[in-house]
């Protein structure tokens, strides 16, 4: 995530995965005013998709980001009050 410039919360950083909301094809000219939330990584959408993915078949991906989050939220990484207690946002560590 060190090369995505979030303007809203940051729920990954430097070196840490993550899915992200939303995103532009690299040829591609993002919007004066972006979807909101578009750069940031949360665990609900995170989780979702990675359900979706486990109903489609593609597991490897599903784990890849379970992993993911579950690397984000250790205890041990990040510097940002969500990573501390990850049980606020629904998780058991």
């Amino acid at each position: 995530m060190r090369d995505i410039c979030n303007p809203c919360c940051v729920f990954s950083v430097d070196d840490e995965k993550g899915l992200m909301i939303c995103s532009w094809e690299k040829e591609a000219e993002k919007p004066v005013i972006p979807v909101p939330y578009a750069e940031e990584t949360m665990t609900g959408f995170e989780y979702a998709a990675a359900c979706l993915m486990l109903q489609t078949g593609m597991e490897e991906e599903a784990l890849e980001i379970v992993s993911a989050v579950r690397a984000r939220y250790d205890g041990q990484s990040g510097t940002h009050g969500p990573r501390k207690n990850a049980s606020r946002f629904g998780m058991t560590l």
